[in-house]
């Protein structure tokens, strides 16, 4: 189907009444000179047909916004706020009727956005704009740009956390000099500066959790990368550069000896998970828990992570998970420092 209107009824501050199309879908591709009309703002709000006056109509006003050729390319925006699981069916049905008829599906890439902004937006690409508000270089002229600027500003620090998630992971479970010097080589975005408040974070959340060992490891990490920022790379990895390890927290007896090697589980009687923690590890890998449709929020993934480590007993807490690297890490290890990924990523 593509584009797509419904008329609603409708009435202007002047006094005019009547009825207009209300554009809900505006496909981009099949249509150019809708997507046009949308980025003049034509559409939010819509307008009296007798005097172009903001119409305020009878139902709710929804637009998707179908860019090929832009990043992002869906645009969502609602004009009443809405709980989360409404706004993800209303984008839903307005992506069933965009799709409507077509061979091949589009709206992989999307994004929720304010309703006000989708004008300003229509054909803007939201990651060019963003590496230009980081470079400094981004320009608001009009009032609405300068709305847009800081709105892009979360979308800006959003995209950078999510850019460093699993390096990071990567980066604080790496066990020897070596190891470290070929994740900074490949991922030249940890000497940023913003890692190291990202990596502050995360020690922060370490420490509020009772996990001393997490938090070290993400401040030595974050130190190291301000000396490879300071002096380069090779000199900051020296032969004598220390390399705090995340291990598997096995049971100790006594003064026993710390193995070399991460203690295996011993899986010949299965155990069955505390159901916060199989489900908590069950979100992580990114699936739908219980009878949702969909994988979790960030914000609900933090809330069952913390659950699941308040109800974690300690013979769960010390199974080693083979993660990153093949390295072996206890359970309590793995969602601590996904929580505190997530909690990093969180702060504004």
């Amino acid at each position: 189907m593509g584009s797509y209107s419904q008329r609603f009824a409708y009435r202007c501050r002047n006094g005019h009444e009547g009825s207009l199309p209300v554009w809900l879908v505006v496909d981009g591709e099949e249509q150019p000179d809708l997507l046009r009309r949308a980025a003049e703002g034509e559409f939010t709000p819509p307008r009296c047909p007798e005097c172009g006056a903001e119409a305020e109509v009878s139902g709710q006003l929804s637009l998707l916004v179908h860019r090929p050729g832009k990043h992002p390319e869906m645009l969502f925006g609602a004009a009443t706020p809405r709980d989360p699981d409404r706004l993800r069916e209303q984008a839903q049905l307005s992506m069933m009727m965009l799709n409507q008829g077509r061979a091949q599906p589009v709206g992989s890439d999307g994004i929720v956005v304010p309703y006000e902004l989708l004008a300003v937006m229509a054909q803007r690409d939201m990651n060019a704009d963003a590496d230009a508000l980081e470079a400094d270089s981004f320009t608001a002229l009009s009032p609405e740009l300068q709305r847009y600027r800081d709105w892009l500003g979360g979308y800006a620090a959003e995209r950078f956390a999510q850019a460093t998630k699993l390096v990071l992971l990567s980066l604080l479970q790496a066990d020897s000099p070596g190891d470290l010097l070929k994740i900074i080589a490949a991922n030249p975005i940890l000497l940023d500066r913003r890692v190291d408040t990202l990596l502050g974070h995360m020690a922060e959340a370490a420490e509020q959790d009772g996990q001393p060992q997490m938090a070290y490891i993400a401040r030595a990490r974050r130190d190291l990368l301000r000396q490879a920022r300071e002096q380069g790379v090779d000199q900051a990895l020296g032969p004598d550069t220390p390399t705090p390890q995340v291990h598997a927290a096995g049971p100790v007896d006594g003064e026993a000896e710390e193995s070399a090697e991460p203690p295996q589980p011993d899986f010949a009687e299965e155990a069955t998970l505390t159901p916060s923690v199989g489900s908590a590890l069950v979100a992580m890998a990114g699936y739908p828990v219980g009878d949702r449709t969909e994988p979790l929020s960030g914000q609900e993934l933090r809330q069952l992570l913390t659950r699941a480590l308040a109800e974690m007993p300690p013979d769960e807490a010390d199974l080693a998970m083979k993660y990153l690297h093949g390295e072996l890490v206890g359970l309590r290890d793995l969602m601590t420092l996904w929580l505190a990924t997530a909690l990093g990523a969180a702060r504004p």
